[in-house]
């Protein structure tokens, strides 16, 4: 389990991949969305390798979660935010 810490302080309210901030600070297991706060300057405390294996989200996620995942298979950042949900999920599965 990581803990994340907004760039916002006290911020409270939704974040990535469905992870409530309360106080500005969150917790999650899901390596996506710990990939996903590294690369956009959040402080993440614990689980400093994260898995190895990391599944792709499911169909239904969010594009959010799916630009997260896409980011943890090496994607870059500005070219899987261009991609739609559909395209993500044909070119990373799930």
């Amino acid at each position: 389990m990581a803990t994340i810490t907004a760039p916002v302080q006290g911020y409270n309210g939704p974040g990535v991949g469905g992870v409530i901030f309360e106080d500005g600070r969150a917790e999650t297991s899901n390596p996506a969305v710990i990939a996903y706060a590294r690369r956009h300057g959040y402080d993440v405390e614990g689980d400093e390798d994260g898995p190895q294996d990391t599944k792709p989200p499911a169909r239904s996620a969010s594009k959010a979660e799916w630009v997260a995942y896409a980011l943890t298979q090496g994607a870059d950042e500005a070219t899987a935010e261009q991609l739609t949900k559909e395209q993500l999920t044909e070119q990373y599965g799930g």
